[in-house]
């Protein structure tokens, strides 16, 4: 029989504290609430009383010492910064779209300095549409493309790429921001007899030479460009332009210098395309040539 078990502590080296423990079994005796943090110290031993034969007997314990050790700290590794490569991307199609869907295809070229490109995946929402996510082809180290993106004329497409790199032995997976790209409708030829939108200007030839150039930003047919023009307020000249292009047409003026000031407007004549001819002048504008 277990008379008492009593426990005799230091904290820290402390003044001795001692308690009586509580008795759970007749084996098993238990003092609570010792209030301990990490680093420290706790000397204790016990003193207890048993019964043998009907004799008490006065028994202590050697003395225990205990250290809470500290715990250590979290060394959290920094992250992986992405490094500053240098990229191209670009979009390779029609150069002009049409309405009829034509297959594109995406680059993504990379010029700076890299040991190894795990992968470049593609990313991308055609007219805001679900996302699609596709590993590109590997042309080269630097050089990854994907092939065969169908648009059309009036489509937006919205892409970034994710990539990994290994320098230095250590992978990183990196993102790029996200791109925007509209493709252009089709600028329509008229169906009634109106101004077309137009392109004019000077162009300096290699040897010093001014043009006078007129574009008609429309799919029509020119039937002629005229020009008329003064220079330095002189004497109004009439000329036909000479046709470079189906809506190209230019004008050298050899006797025509720089320092020179021109006043200049157009008359022009296209094909409707259900049949006839309009005729349309253009206002007069000035400009000197540089």
């Amino acid at each position: 029989m277990m008379g008492f078990v009593d426990l005799h502590y230091k904290l820290n080296g402390g003044e001795l504290v001692n308690v009586r423990m509580d008795k759970l079994t007749e084996q098993h005796w238990q003092t609570t609430n010792l209030m301990l943090k990490a680093g420290d110290l706790l000397e204790y031993f016990f003193t207890y009383c048993v019964t043998i034969n009907g004799q008490k007997i006065d028994c202590n314990t050697a003395m225990v010492q205990y250290a809470l050790s500290k715990p250590q700290p979290v060394i959290v590794p920094p992250p992986l910064v992405c490094p500053a490569i240098e990229f191209n991307q670009a979009l390779q199609g029609p150069e002009k779209p049409t309405l009829t869907a034509s297959a594109y295809t995406v680059d993504f070229l990379v010029s700076s300095n890299i040991d190894v490109m795990g992968f470049v995946d593609l990313h991308y929402k055609l007219n805001g549409g679900e996302m699609v996510n596709v590993r590109m082809n590997k042309l080269t180290e630097q050089h990854w493309q994907w092939p065969n993106i169908m648009m059309k004329a009036g489509d937006n497409l919205d892409y970034f790429f994710t990539y990994c790199v290994t320098i230095n032995g250590l992978k990183i997976d990196c993102n790029t921001a996200l791109t925007t790209l509209a493709l252009p409708m089709p600028i329509m030829a008229p169906t009634e007899c109106v101004p077309l939108d137009i392109t004019k200007g000077l162009q300096m030839s290699a040897d010093g030479t001014p043009s006078i150039m007129f574009v008609a930003n429309a799919p029509v047919e020119m039937n002629f460009v005229d020009v008329h023009f003064r220079v330095n307020g002189g004497e109004l000249v009439n000329m036909r332009m000479n046709k470079l292009e189906e809506t190209k047409w230019a004008l050298a003026l050899p006797h025509v210098s720089r320092g020179h000031h021109l006043d200049v407007f157009f008359t022009y004549c296209y094909m409707l395309p259900g049949g006839g001819k309009c005729d349309i002048n253009t206002q007069i504008a000035s400009a000197t040539v540089n």
